[in-house]
């Protein structure tokens, strides 16, 4: 069973032998993909023209319109759930601990500095690889420790760039 939170709404979503369930009761819906970002759903004889903005899986939410109204949807596994009851929503967190370098190169200059906190996706560097300017981004949020490179410094594969706390 998968939770869906809308606003402070809660929903559970469940499959029972190919059928599908929304808070126990059964979802009759006709379900059509329009493309793909654009749904179009009839549920209980109302039309519905859903639209989906951005996914991200890492946060496991989903930002998408329902006939214009825009909404975040946040869904919490059955796994999930009983580790936050247990008091260890953090057992399925990876540590962000250090950033190394994805392939040889020259760096171009360094966006962050040590002591500076850095969210998800925020630009760290920029990495020169044949002829390519590559923006290196934070694969998580955490604060910066140190900074192993400086701008025009040469790095291989797999070196150390940046470290965090």
């Amino acid at each position: 069973m998968t939770e869906a939170f809308i606003e402070s709404f809660l929903f559970k979503l469940e499959n029972q032998q190919g059928e599908e369930l929304v808070n126990g009761q059964s979802l009759s819906a006709d379900f059509q993909q329009v493309n793909p970002q654009l749904f179009h759903v009839i549920h209980e004889g109302k039309s519905y023209d859903i639209f989906v903005h951005k996914i991200d899986q890492d946060a496991k939410t989903v930002e998408l319109s329902i006939n214009g109204k825009k909404g975040q949807v946040k869904l919490v596994s059955r796994i999930e759930r009983m580790l936050k009851q247990l008091g260890m929503e953090n057992a399925l967190v990876k540590k962000m601990d250090s950033l190394k370098a994805p392939m040889p190169g020259l760096i171009h200059s360094v966006s962050v500095e040590v002591g500076q906190e850095v969210l998800k996706g925020e630009p760290l560097l920029i990495l020169e690889a044949m002829k390519m300017e590559n923006v290196i981004k934070s694969p998580g949020d955490g604060v910066v420790k140190e900074i192993l490179v400086q701008p025009k410094a040469s790095v291989e594969k797999g070196e150390l760039l940046i470290s965090f706390a």
